[in-house]
């Protein structure tokens, strides 16, 4: 996480809502943002599970 903080604390990460591929679904997807020349650049690092996330994941066996 220490990696990250510079980049929260610059506002350089970005939760927009885009579209799915896979589903077509809306999803809040979280990401960086940057610059490349004049263009803005994101780059998606994951997105937020719908309804309870405890019930959508099952955790890696130890």
């Amino acid at each position: 996480m220490n990696s990250t903080t510079p980049g929260l604390r610059t506002g350089r990460f970005s939760c927009p809502e885009c579209v799915d591929v896979a589903t077509d679904t809306a999803r809040d997807v979280i990401g960086a943002v940057g610059r490349d020349g004049e263009a803005f650049v994101f780059t998606p690092f994951c997105h937020l599970a719908e309804g309870n996330p405890y019930e959508a994941y099952v955790p890696p066996e130890p």
